[in-house]
């Protein structure tokens, strides 16, 4: 029996897989022995094949880079307006890093239609999880849904928080530019030290600069 499919993404994509990627290179026999025993453990009743393994190796194999360098930084944020060109400042600063490898969400696979399972590949692998706050709408509210949520991605996440005049509300629309879950979020970071904050993209460049 196959995997169910969402989109191009086979259901596998979501299974918590527990495998020391570095260690093994994604094309290896010992990488599809180990994903086959742990996905048929899961999704118990279900038999899978050669064929069902073959997206989950080659987004590995996507990602390569990412796991193989010093540190490598995932980064995200909004895609609406000039925000999506600050995203791609930020990546590339990272990425010209010695030893630095980073990536935006759309750098990935952009055939990839299904974001969540794509998210936790990206995120597993990165070293860092920098996002880039700018407001509450075309952002990345569901990611700090999920790095919230998960343990080991909070404790490598640092944000970059847009801060605004007059205690925070624009003038344009009187309205607090971030939501209550988004202020909770920065509050857990901040009491962690890794909440910066910025209001012009060259204090955005040297917020990027504090992040290790």
């Amino acid at each position: 029996m196959s995997t169910q499919c969402y989109g191009d993404l086979p259901a596998l994509y979501a299974l918590p897989l527990k495998i020391d990627y570095q260690q093994m290179p994604p094309t290896s026999t010992e990488i599809r022995a180990e994903i086959q025993e742990q996905a048929q453990a899961h999704y118990r009743g279900l038999e899978f094949t050669y064929d069902d393994f073959e997206a989950i190796l080659s987004a590995v194999s996507e990602l390569n880079e990412i796991r193989t360098t010093d540190n490598s930084y995932f980064v995200l944020g909004s895609y609406a307006d000039d925000a999506e060109s600050r995203l791609e400042t930020v990546r590339d600063q990272l990425d010209s890093r010695p030893g630095g490898r980073a990536v935006l969400m759309k750098d990935v696979a952009d055939e990839w239609e299904h974001s969540y399972p794509k998210f936790r590949l990206i995120a597993d692998f990165a070293t860092y999880l920098v996002g880039i706050a700018e407001h509450r709408c075309g952002g990345f509210l569901v990611e700090m849904g999920y790095f919230t949520a998960i343990d080991d991605y909070f404790n490598k996440t640092y944000v970059c928080k847009l801060t605004y005049p007059n205690n925070g509300i624009r003038e344009t629309d009187r309205k607090y530019p971030f939501s209550w879950m988004q202020v909770g979020i920065f509050d857990l970071l901040s009491e962690e030290q890794r909440l910066l904050v910025w209001d012009s993209e060259d204090a955005l460049e040297i917020c990027i600069s504090r992040i290790p």
